[in-house]
């Protein structure tokens, strides 16, 4: 579970917001994507993004497919910092651990917890 961080100025931001669900429920989420000193970097968060071209940020997270994936982020040039949904990931995981049968998809809830907990620890400075 290596959580990769990287820092630089951001550019060429784009804020978008991501709308899903059906007919009983929705939820939202604010989505960044912007260059990171030349690396294309995507932010997906359940609350705003304080991110603006020029900002000095650090962000946690990992690479896929040439995408960095940011679970954490703190922009240093506004003191702001932001990160993942880490409690739902816990709270959800530890329900589907007590059935046995949603065994995997506990477990697997909960790294994710953790992941999002260790990209923000990344980010704040704070100990693991």
């Amino acid at each position: 579970m290596e959580i990769q961080v990287i820092r630089g100025t951001v550019a060429n931001i784009r804020h978008s917001t991501e709308v899903s669900g059906n007919d009983k429920s929705v939820s939202t989420s604010q989505v960044a994507v912007f260059d990171l000193d030349g690396q294309a970097v995507e932010i997906k968060l359940m609350e705003s993004i304080v991110l603006s071209n020029g900002d000095r940020v650090i962000v946690a997270g990992d690479t896929r497919r040439g995408l960095f994936r940011g679970l954490a982020y703190r922009n240093e040039t506004r003191r702001v910092d932001g990160k993942g949904p880490a409690w739902i990931y816990l709270i959800v995981g530890i329900v589907f651990c007590a059935v046995i049968v949603f065994l995997p998809i506990g477990l697997w809830m909960i790294a994710k917890s953790r992941k999002y907990d260790l990209a923000f620890k990344a980010v704040t400075g704070q100990p693991a």
